[in-house]
């Protein structure tokens, strides 16, 4: 049997300006994988999946407007991130927004 190993990615970053939550608690819908919604925010959600979305609440519409402003820098990392499917890690999205607030 193969031993594996954990690695050890740090610090799980964090963000004041939205919260993750079961879908039917969400204000918005984020894409985390496949080609056409991977990064892209969905404020009418109700036929999104929860296998391939994440559901939000923000702290107001700017996190919005800001998250849309963002698609193309997270659907750029989806496609490095990965060699088939496009996919988006929550630690990469909330690095991608919050260093985005540095700028």
């Amino acid at each position: 049997m193969q031993n594996l190993r954990q690695v050890d990615l740090g610090e799980m970053p964090t963000t004041n300006d939205f919260t993750f939550v079961k879908k039917e608690e969400g204000q918005i819908s984020f894409g985390r994988v496949g080609a056409g919604p991977c990064g892209k925010v969905f404020e009418e959600f109700s036929d999104r999946s929860p296998s391939s979305h994440w559901f939000m609440v923000v702290k107001d519409d700017s996190v919005i407007q800001r998250l849309r402003n963002l698609q193309d820098e997270f659907r750029s990392n989806a496609h490095e991130s990965s060699t088939s499917i496009p996919v988006i890690s929550k630690r990469s999205l909330i690095r991608i927004y919050e260093n985005s607030k540095l700028l």
